[in-house]
């Protein structure tokens, strides 16, 4: 249990940390879990962090993957004295304010905010953000980002679900952005302050604007946009954006660039993003590039499987130079 101000669950450098279970409540001033930079490695933990503690601070040069972080807990306090406890948390899930960080299959749960990171040469992909503040990515500065198969699920009155500025190019592809706020609010993606993303496949539901462009967009492309109260708007979105002139591969109505309004029919926003057979958002994505199911990809972070897939691949040697495969072909549920 935290009372200072330099106080963290684990500060590395040059290190690997691993396997680790790390439980941190701090209501004194900001503080960090865990606080990693210089080369690092930083996988397969479970941390709780608690009060005012970002789960993940610093960075630079770093590889954070395959973490659980967890941000509220009701029970028993582990610290014996207090009993049974309810703690929340009011800070940022990631802090990467150094360059060349990059985040994979991450879980985030129940943080006031997602993610602030240092755009030069950053990786952020396969994580999963559920949050209840209002800002979701925040990516600055740098020409290098990498923002692929993210699942932003935000529960609070919204600011923006992913924010791009200070000149930052990113490439945004194939992320599922919602808010389940009762109000509409905020903007799914907000570009600006001179940055200049490529936007494409991505999935954006129940903010009051889908995508806020005032800084030009050199790539806006089969992005779904939906239960939102404006869909493409800004000075810097691409010509024709956002006017419904065409179709697409499925018959649906589109602009020139396959932006799209479809309704996303997922199955239960409650427990995921996973999309039904119902989507609009199925086989709407780039048309140069396919699923596992070998068909055009889905808009957003998961893709409908028609059952041409294989899952729970499975694989047997039998010492012999010879080895035995077996899956299961199934279809989403």
């Amino acid at each position: 249990r935290a009372s200072s101000c330099a106080a963290y669950g684990i500060h590395t450098e040059y290190s690997e940390v691993e396997l680790n279970f790390i439980f941190i409540f701090n209501n004194s001033c900001t503080s960090n879990a865990i606080n990693a930079g210089h080369s690092s490695l930083v996988q397969n933990n479970i941390v709780y962090a608690l009060g005012d503690l970002r789960g993940f601070n610093w960075g630079y040069q770093s590889k954070i993957q395959n973490n659980t972080f967890y941000a509220t807990y009701s029970g028993e306090s582990p610290f014996h004295i207090e009993g049974q406890v309810n703690y929340t948390n009011w800070d940022w899930a990631v802090r990467a304010e150094a360059e060349a960080c990059t985040l994979l299959f991450n879980q985030f749960y129940d943080f006031e905010h997602g993610i602030y990171i240092d755009g030069r040469d950053a990786v952020v992909k396969n994580n999963t953000f559920k949050i209840y503040g209002s800002e979701g990515f925040d990516l600055a500065y740098g020409n290098n980002s990498v923002v692929h198969y993210n699942n932003i699920i935000m529960n609070g009155d919204d600011n923006y679900g992913i924010r791009i500025r200070e000149g930052n190019t990113s490439n945004v592809y194939r992320n599922t952005i919602v808010s389940n706020s009762e109000s509409r609010t905020g903007d799914g993606i907000r570009i600006e302050s001179n940055s200049h993303p490529n936007l494409n496949s991505n999935l954006i539901y129940g903010f009051d604007t889908g995508i806020e462009a005032n800084s030009d967009v050199y790539t806006m492309k089969f992005n779904l946009t939906n239960n939102v109260n404006s869909h493409l708007i800004g000075e810097g979105l691409p010509d024709q954006a956002g006017e419904m002139a065409t179709v697409n591969l499925n018959g649906d109505p589109a602009d020139i660039y396959g932006n799209i309004r479809m309704n996303p029919n997922f199955v239960n926003l409650d427990s995921s993003n996973a999309l039904s057979g119902l989507s609009g958002a199925i086989n709407a994505g780039d048309v140069d590039s396919l699923d596992l199911d070998a068909t055009i990809v889905d808009i957003g972070a998961e893709f409908y499987n028609f059952g041409y897939a294989p899952f729970t691949l499975r694989s047997d040697s039998t010492h012999d130079e010879s080895v035995f495969l077996s899956w299961n072909i199934i279809e989403t549920d």
